[in-house]
């Protein structure tokens, strides 16, 4: 990363009791997301006990994401791959196909739920017809 970029960034995140700039981590994720684009970099978000991801290269702000897992391992990586705005298009698409799965489950279940209920009620009144 340039000098320049690496100095905005610890100028930014040093003077927050919040956040703590990821530079060195075990499986080299920080270095990783570098390689996807330069000005990616990883703080911890102490604050709410997090990883974020940053990019010092960000118009309005430089957040990204939050890691939506408990340790920087090489999922953070695909994710961040996954979420890139060039990938919004099969993002979107893939949101939209889970969506309507989802909505599919929940009317089958709902189908079963209220067919189950009828059976119940039906059973009721033809005990009640026998009397």
């Amino acid at each position: 990363m340039k000098r320049e970029t690496k100095n905005k960034i610890k100028d930014l995140f040093s003077k927050s009791k919040y956040f703590i700039l990821i530079e060195n981590d075990l499986f080299d994720i920080s270095n990783r997301l570098k390689e996807i684009d330069e000005g990616y970099f990883i703080v911890f978000n102490t604050n709410k006990n997090k990883y974020e991801v940053h990019n010092a290269f960000n118009k309005m702000g430089t957040f990204c994401f939050m890691v939506p897992y408990k340790h920087l391992d090489i999922r953070t990586y695909y994710y961040c791959l996954k979420t890139r705005i060039e990938n919004s298009d099969k993002l979107i698409e893939e949101m939209n196909r889970k969506n309507k799965e989802k909505e599919k489950q929940n009317k089958k279940y709902f189908e079963n739920e209220m067919k189950a209920r009828a059976y119940d009620t039906r059973s009721i009144f033809m005990k009640e017809e026998r009397m």
